[in-house]
């Protein structure tokens, strides 16, 4: 086996480091479809009203939606990274960014922001059905 240059450990350590991160990103983000399932599945919060019940609920849907693709998408980047290592050593590439698998022919940015940009509008969805609820509770309690 070849000994990996400096340059090539940098670049094991940055797949490492992206593994790593893909993985804590599927568990917060199986974690954040439960707790959205679990608001989703009451049939009433207290005081409100079915037009808001529908807004906050199709908001908190758009998140799921938005965490089950991001999800979809880690586990394609995870599928891939095995297969870039084993071919890390004869890539000529300087950045892992642009490493590809030979199964799906799909740069590793990509699969990163095809994961990151759906998290992120989850988190917007859950933020904007947070910001519903609270202008609901101003404009029921009048």
């Amino acid at each position: 086996m070849t000994e990996l240059t400096l340059q090539k450990k940098q670049q094991m350590e940055a797949i490492k480091l992206l593994s790593d991160w893909s993985k804590w990103l599927v568990t917060l983000e199986t974690g954040g479809v439960a707790g959205v399932i679990s608001l989703i599945s009451l049939k009433e919060i207290s005081g409100l009203n079915w037009t808001w019940m529908m807004l906050i609920n199709v908001s908190l849907v758009v998140a799921v939606i938005s965490f089950l693709i991001s999800i979809y998408n880690a586990c394609m980047l995870l599928f891939s990274l095995p297969n870039v290592v084993e071919r890390l050593p004869s890539s000529k590439e300087d950045s892992i960014d642009y490493m590809q698998d030979s199964y799906f022919k799909t740069d590793l940015i990509d699969y990163q922001r095809r994961q990151f940009r759906p998290f992120v509008a989850g988190l917007i969805s859950i933020g904007f059905a947070v910001l519903l609820y609270v202008v609901a509770r101003v404009f029921c309690q009048r």
